[in-house]
């Protein structure tokens, strides 16, 4: 075999491996973002059914700030759709 015609191949072999690599950590990140949109979604869910009933809240300064953590992450887990 010439020396040439080995590194042919594994330039090949190198390139088939990279295509692969990378096809399949898309496959997994799109697995990981539809898993962490339903954990939102299931997170949503609980706070909106164990929510206080209008006039309930007496604490209004931990409710602003439970809002605005909401917030941040919901913000987040959207930005990477």
């Amino acid at each position: 075999m010439s020396k040439g015609f080995k590194s042919n191949v594994i330039i090949m072999v190198l390139l088939i491996l990279t295509i692969g690599v990378i096809t399949l950590g898309i496959k997994n990140d799109k697995k990981a973002r539809a898993k962490d949109i339903e954990d939102v979604k299931i997170y949503e869910a609980k706070n909106t059914a164990s929510a206080k009933k209008p006039g309930e809240s007496t604490n209004k300064k931990a409710d602003k700030e439970k809002e605005d953590t909401l917030d941040v992450y919901v913000s987040y887990s959207q930005e990477k759709i």
